[in-house]
């Protein structure tokens, strides 16, 4: 089970597993949960968590590269993109009670499993749905008051620059129940590798981010939305 982080700024970690979560509460967690697959369970219970407490959640594979700024904690949500027609869902920051958080929860206590569809679309579909203001461009906005989304390369991708950089989606992957074939022996050799030559690790992260929004669903709309106000 993947670990949220909650913080006052005094600094609390929780981590949610079999012993503090009940799996059969959903029509969504209790197949995803029986058929083991653990991604789709911690899609409902990062909202969950959030939505009760507030805080930081954050993928067991996010390497924090540097302290959040003040500002991150002062807003009442804090968003980031995966590439630039996908909301991440790795790195999330609410206040306790949100309405985005409430409505996203809602959706997951009504809807049922689906293993096909990933988190990132239930995230596009329902804020392009309830919030005119958004704009799926991978640009850093302000779409709800004190609510806002950043670029890439602030949560997601290594960055040699000086704006963003906070962390790191390294997409190890560690939920799936992969084989050890000699092809996927050689995938998490390569995936470790990457912790130890930053330049790979620029350049792979950008090229796969790359590849999957120019492959993505939502590419049109993301040409649609690079240049509107």
């Amino acid at each position: 089970m993947h670990r949220v982080f909650w913080t006052d700024r005094g600094g609390k970690i929780v981590e949610w597993n079999e012993t503090n979560c009940s799996f059969d509460e959903t029509e969504y967690v209790k197949p995803a949960y029986e058929q083991r697959s653990w991604a789709h369970v911690s899609d409902y219970y990062r909202l969950k968590r959030l939505y009760e407490y507030g805080g930081i959640y954050m993928d067991t594979d996010i390497q924090v590269k540097k302290p959040f700024p003040d500002n991150f904690f002062k807003a009442d949500l804090v968003l980031g993109y995966m590439y630039e027609c996908a909301i991440s869902t790795a790195v999330i920051m609410a206040a306790p009670k949100h309405p985005y958080i409430k409505g996203l929860l809602d959706m997951y206590e009504t809807m049922a499993f689906d293993r096909r569809i990933p988190n990132n679309s239930i995230f596009n579909d329902f804020t392009l749905a309830n919030y005119p203001n958004f704009r799926l461009n991978g640009k850093f906005r302000e779409f709800i008051p004190n609510g806002f989304i950043y670029p890439r390369y602030y949560f997601e991708v290594p960055t040699f620059g000086k704006d963003g950089g906070y962390s790191v989606h390294h997409f190890m992957g560690s939920w799936h129940c992969h084989k050890d074939s000699f092809k996927n022996v050689i995938r998490k050799v390569f995936k470790w590798s990457r912790f130890y030559c930053p330049l790979l690790d620029w350049w792979y992260q950008n090229y796969f981010r790359n590849k999957l929004l120019r492959r993505s669903g939502y590419h049109k709309r993301y040409l649609e939305d690079l240049y509107r106000d």
